[in-house]
């Protein structure tokens, strides 16, 4: 009988997916580019780095795209992330006919995911308090 994954990342990786662009949905193209005064990035900038999942320190300074080109490249993105997860998990739903080798390195690969799962929290968290810095409510999963 097949062991079942600890934790289903996929649903996780849904969960924040889902949570990070309705919270980017309400906002408009100046919520996404404001700065507080002394900091370098912006909604947008959270969002736009999301999509890459890689930081270069010169991303802070480019333009940040128009809305609808930033949100789509981020749904592209989380699309390719899942789809990834999905045809992971398929594949390797527990450690039944794998050698050593493999299962090291399904192992390290789940625990990468976990690392990008918990980097896209924070960035959340960032985005929810530079919105609320701007509307008084930062909430990305509360309604008022």
């Amino acid at each position: 009988m097949p062991t079942p994954a600890l934790y289903d990342t996929l649903q996780s990786f849904k969960d924040i997916h889902k949570v990070v662009l309705k919270l980017a949905d309400g906002l408009t193209d100046e919520q996404l580019n404001w700065k507080p005064e002394g900091y370098s990035t912006s909604i947008g900038f959270h969002l736009w780095h999301l999509a890459r999942e890689s930081d270069y320190l010169k991303a802070a300074n480019l333009p940040i795209p128009k809305k609808d080109e930033l949100l789509g490249y981020l749904r592209n993105s989380y699309n390719a992330i899942e789809e990834f997860v999905e045809l992971f998990d398929t594949k390797y739903s527990d450690f039944e006919n794998v050698d050593e080798e493999l299962r090291k390195k399904i192992e390290r690969v789940r625990l990468n995911l976990l690392v990008f799962l918990t980097h896209d929290c924070r960035h959340l968290g960032m985005m929810e308090c530079l919105k609320g810095l701007q509307t008084g409510f930062g909430s990305a999963t509360e309604q008022r």
